[in-house]
């Protein structure tokens, strides 16, 4: 199991992963890596990967090459330790890989969403932010199949995935380096996250 290679019980993205089609182009959105506690809740940007944070990144890159997967871009938010964990999955899988930090991936731009995600019901569009940060991230079609690399933060994730399971955020709350699976399906697009797979339809 991949959480045993890295050594946190905590990580379940081995399911996700593996739930992903080998023969299409799969975008990987995950949690930054492990990362020193934040000693300021008014500057939260601030905290950077721990030692152990480092090795779980590259811990991941090794696991996806010595697994067969081929990996086609990295992406972040534009916090460092975001952009380090991308770093480190790219070194790990054995890649000098420019990362691209996109503001699409950070917390500002998700936060509008969360602050209404309590009002939100199964008959209400999905709101323009999480459809906006979905296309983003299957938009790239690549003839050849590939893993892209998505880094950001836990409430991002969180505020996307209790959109799309029309659950809890609470429920949604990933660990450190956890994260979900998406792929384009004909029109539609595929979450993978946590072993559970969900069609998402009228964002393509």
């Amino acid at each position: 199991m991949f959480s045993t290679i890295i050594g946190t019980a905590g990580i379940r993205i081995e399911d996700t992963i593996l739930s992903a089609p080998r023969e299409r182009s799969v975008a990987l959105l995950l949690r930054h890596s492990a990362r020193y506690p934040i000693p300021d809740e008014s500057d939260p940007y601030q905290a950077q990967l721990t030692s152990q944070g480092v090795a779980m990144a590259e811990d991941l890159g090794k696991w996806l090459n010595q697994n067969g997967y081929r990996l086609d871009g990295f992406f972040s938010s534009p916090v460092g330790r975001c952009i380090d964990t991308a770093h480190g999955i790219a070194r790990g899988a054995g890649y000098a890989a420019n990362v691209r930090a996109e503001r699409v991936l950070s917390f500002p731009f998700m936060q509008p969403t969360r602050r209404n995600i309590v009002n939100f019901r199964s008959s209400d569009p999905l709101p323009d932010r999480v459809v906006e940060s979905l296309r983003f991230m299957v938009k790239t079609k690549q003839s050849t199949p590939a893993i892209h690399i998505y880094v950001s933060h836990d409430s991002y994730l969180a505020c996307i995935l209790a959109h799309i399971f029309l659950e809890p955020i609470e429920e949604h709350w990933p660990d450190f380096l956890e994260g979900m699976a998406l792929w384009q399906e004909e029109s539609s697009i595929l979450l993978s996250w946590r072993g559970r797979l969900k069609y998402i339809n009228g964002v393509i």
